[in-house]
């Protein structure tokens, strides 16, 4: 377990799931929605079908597994609708058998405690033109009017049991230009049909009645900065760059993009203990993001964290633990009692604001502070490996334009000797470090390339949260485009989708 227990939700089927978390994939953009309240496990299973997914079923989903999950996100039946190969050895499986293994797996999960809820996705309709192609006759036969017949089986096999289903197959055909727009390669899921995923899977969690809810605004937000923590600062950069006099309170549901602002993050890589059962299958080692804004919001929009999610998807397990507008000081006083993983800088090093609540850590005590944690993770166990990235430089022009006096001080020569104390760290504790100061510099026209342009909006402020979202109903997902995974350096943010939350 990673700091204090959360919810998990586990995506668990084929390719459609195993690639979730690449070109912006609605696996990425569900971990980037529950950042801060859930955890979003991926065990997804490129060209399995749902015999094969039976076989495992005990091992991905042990009964007596210490924790059990709260959401079992299901999808298999593409390739279970493929026509028989000659060879006998293809991914097909026979309607009936299918309809039979999907009820053991739905009432499997359901059996693995009272709280474990289940969600069916049906197959998707596909590009049939796009198919052939792609893959030319490596995938003869494949059609929708053979995939058809498995989606609405899925559908009634959902009434049946009392599980929750999400019609995928009409949901697809109802965006317009849906052919053209929603497949990478006519099977999987572009930007745009993962949108469309996404929205579907927060309808059915919004209007489900099960208890506890798994609305993310109903989730406990972890570690709110009403929660007592001493020096911890009370406001995030961003809020304390609006004007208290002039602005009324900020509304619900908004989103602050903080990425060009703070820089904290730590990469750790530890192993299960042998002694506990694991929480989701067979064990893995986990890889812990833990930091700022930079951590927090490293699922969405391309981002590294879920780049990171997707190459370890059947490997290792990426765990957020991303809080927005920290410093070093408020991550050091939970290390301790319950997230034993970390990063931190840029916070630090803004200037001290007038009313002494700032995020602002001096130097000397920002050294100190990041000693402890490394020397705090590295007691951890004899196998855990820590990874510091020092904070990387900012575009101060750009700042004064979308922040104006607000952020005036924030700069590259303040944040540039906590990057240079870092690494001076690193050596001294023999930890590793990177050094993002100089690698964003050595990126061709940094300034204009590595930042996002978007002005910022508010951070949901209800439930006395000033520093912690809840979220927002403006969600992110990646550029429409098919593209390769960001470079490194492409740290910004793009608020592209409203989701209804």
């Amino acid at each position: 377990m990673v700091g204090p227990g959360r919810p998990q939700l586990v995506l668990f089927g084929s390719s459609i799931v195993q690639y979730s978390f690449s070109d912006g994939g609605w696996g990425a953009t569900l971990a980037n929605i529950y950042s801060r309240t859930a955890d979003v496990i991926l065990r997804g299973y490129a060209g399995w079908n749902s015999r094969s997914a039976l076989k495992v079923l005990d091992q991905v989903f042990p009964k007596d597994a210490v924790i059990q999950p709260s959401l079992v996100i299901v999808y298999f039946g593409g390739n279970d609708s493929m026509p028989p190969h000659p060879s006998g050895q293809g991914p097909h499986v026979p309607l009936s058998e299918f309809t039979e293994n999907m009820r053991k797996i739905g009432e499997h999960i359901l059996s693995l405690s009272d709280k474990t809820r289940v969600i069916f996705l049906t197959p998707p309709p596909m590009n049939e033109r796009q198919i052939q192609a792609v893959f030319g006759d490596a995938m003869r036969g494949r059609s929708n009017e053979l995939c058809r017949p498995y989606a609405e089986a899925l559908l009634n096999l959902c009434r049946e049991i009392n599980v929750k289903g999400i019609d995928l197959w009409n949901a697809i055909q109802q965006q317009d230009d849906w052919l053209n727009t929603c497949f990478t390669d006519g099977i999987h899921f572009t930007a745009k049909a993962s949108e469309i995923v996404v929205k579907e899977i927060l309808k059915v969690v919004r209007e489900a009645d099960w208890k506890p809810s798994l609305h993310r605004k109903l989730l406990p937000v972890e570690f709110p900065f009403d929660s007592g923590l001493p020096n911890s600062p009370r406001h995030s950069d961003l809020e304390l760059s609006r004007n208290k006099k002039l602005e009324p309170p900020p509304r619900p549901g908004i989103l602050v993009d903080v990425t060009v602002n703070t820089k904290t993050l730590l990469v750790e890589y530890t192993f299960q203990s042998e002694q506990k059962k694991p929480m989701v299958g067979p064990g893995r080692p986990q890889l812990v993001l833990f930091g700022s804004s930079i951590v927090q919001y490293s699922f969405s929009d391309g981002g590294w964290g879920a780049t990171l999610a997707n190459i370890y998807s059947r490997t290792a397990d990426v765990i957020l633990r991303g809080y927005a507008g920290w410093n070093s000081r408020s991550a050091l006083k939970v290390l301790e009692p319950s997230v034993p993983k970390v990063y931190f800088g840029g916070n630090d090093s803004v200037p001290p604001h007038p009313s002494g609540q700032g995020p602002h850590v001096p130097l000397s005590e920002f050294t100190e502070n990041m000693r402890k944690i490394g020397e705090h993770l590295l007691s951890l166990s004899d196998k855990t490996r820590v990874i510091f990235l020092t904070p990387p430089p900012m575009t101060e022009r750009q700042i004064q334009l979308v922040f104006g006096d607000a952020m005036r001080g924030r700069s590259n020569e303040l944040c540039r000797p906590y990057a240079e104390a870092l690494l001076n760290l690193c050596r001294e504790i023999n930890v590793k470090g990177i050094d993002l100061w100089n690698a964003i510099q050595q990126q061709d026209d940094w300034l204009n390339t590595c930042f996002t342009k978007s002005l910022p909006v508010e951070f949901p402020f209800d439930s006395g949260l000033p520093n912690s979202p809840r979220h927002s109903d403006l969600e992110l997902s990646r550029n429409k485009k098919l593209e390769p995974p960001p470079r490194p350096g492409s740290l910004g943010l793009r608020i592209r989708t409203v989701y209804s939350l």
